[in-house]
């Protein structure tokens, strides 16, 4: 794929801008980091639980190398190929994309999401075990697809908003699959407290996409929009009510009737859980106790009494945030919230860019202040946040909403 093109550039120009503006954008020097050191920790494996035979007890060996960040054996290398993923796509995103380009990126990976969560809706109605298991939703992982179909779903939206922009009628078949599809993905393999976030993300998402066709946009196309968003979510409702058992709707839509969303077992779960995590984290602060070892950490700091509240082979923390912590250490934590600031101050320069040109700019507002902020709010509850398809959607979100720093001047596209 080649860049986006500026009038009166040529194609070697056109690279030359882009690598001069990757090179000098520090975002994506502090992916590089977290590159470097996941790989470190992919690599550096060797935790496990061990068994001392002179003091008769057990305990959690460290990595092979301690003084870096280690792992379990295995559990580092798809985080590390998420996160060199995640460097590419946010440079790209932010660098080599147009206006164009960026809807119609936006487009495609939310129609392929949308085409996938309505394959895996039929393969969990035809009972298949992989597709079963992800719709139950146990807390044993508190790791959802659904979560990442909630995202492509907002990520629907801001691309329909961007092709009636632009006049392109030949999307709207893509637009149907991606935000009905990914609204049946959502509801089927994500929790209830998930779905609803999401949902009301979304409706945000419309809100605000009516509001600006009201500004800017003639009163049939409002009306279009509106149909549009209706008949895709309608879409969804026909596949989920078609496909899934009544069990399950029953499930999923159960806390409308006791108006609890979460149950006291979970939630004396989740406490005990931050206790453990609180305890591990105090021995190892600065680099973590290791990707894929909070099974060990449970095993180890876990006492007695608490066993009668765990369930067997639980694996998370029931808190995202905590999981990174525990694992990562301050080191990953800081890392993971640097690049999220300089997102942020990137994502501020655009916002006042656009209301000094009297516009209020969309496209950042749904991606990165509502996709994002639903998705941060489910990582209280969850862990969805590390898994590999997530951090690759969100890095993609992430730069598509946001401009480059420092960001250079821009002058009309003639192609993409």
């Amino acid at each position: 794929m080649e860049p986006s093109r500026r009038a009166g550039e040529m194609l070697h120009d056109s690279r030359r801008r882009v690598i001069s503006s990757i090179v000098s954008d520090p975002v994506f020097w502090l992916m590089s980091a977290a590159v470097v050191v996941v790989a470190i920790q992919s690599f550096n494996d060797g935790v496990s639980m061990a068994y001392d035979a002179e003091r008769f007890e057990w305990y959690i060996a460290s990595a092979r190398m301690p003084i870096l960040p280690g792992s379990v054996r295995g559990e580092g290398t798809l985080t590390f190929a998420a996160t060199l993923s995640a460097l590419v796509i946010i440079a790209g995103c932010r660098h080599a994309l147009g206006k164009n380009a960026r809807t119609a990126y936006l487009l495609f990976i939310s129609a392929l999401a949308g085409i996938a969560a309505i394959v895996a809706v039929f393969a969990y109605h035809f009972d298949l075990g992989v597709a079963r298991d992800l719709a139950i939703c146990a807390p044993k992982f508190a790791s959802y697809a659904g979560t990442g179909f909630g995202l492509c779903m907002i990520a629907g939206i801001a691309a329909l908003y961007g092709c009636f922009e632009r006049v392109w009628r030949k999307a709207m078949t893509l637009l149907f699959l991606s935000i009905g599809g990914t609204a049946s993905g959502l509801f089927v393999f994500a929790p209830s407290y998930a779905v609803l976030i999401f949902l009301i993300g979304a409706c945000l998402s419309i809100i605000v996409a009516v509001g600006l066709n009201i500004l800017r946009l003639d009163g049939a196309t409002l009306v279009k929009t509106i149909v549009m968003f209706s008949v895709s979510f309608a879409l969804g409702v026909v596949i989920i009510m078609w496909l899934c058992p009544s069990s399950l709707v029953a499930e999923k839509t159960m806390f409308l009737k006791t108006g609890e969303l979460f149950t006291s077992e979970f939630n004396a779960m989740r406490d005990l859980l931050s206790k453990i995590s609180s305890k591990a984290w105090s021995v190892h602060p600065w680099l973590g106790t290791g990707a894929g070892s909070f099974p060990y950490d449970i095993t180890y700091y876990a006492e007695n009494s608490d066993w009668s509240v765990l369930i067997p082979k639980q694996a998370t923390p029931l808190n995202g945030w905590w999981y990174i912590i525990v694992e990562r250490g301050i080191l990953g934590a800081v890392m993971m919230a640097s690049v999220a600031v300089m997102i942020i101050v990137s994502l501020i320069s655009r916002l006042v860019g656009a209301f000094k040109k009297h516009v209020i700019s969309y496209v950042p507002v749904a991606l990165s202040v509502i996709a994002l902020g639903c998705l941060v709010a489910v990582s209280f509850w969850e862990v969805s946040i590390l898994r590999p398809e997530v951090l690759m959607v969100s890095s993609a979100l992430m730069g598509l909403a946001t401009s480059s720093i420092p960001a250079s001047k821009r002058k009309k596209e003639v192609s993409e």
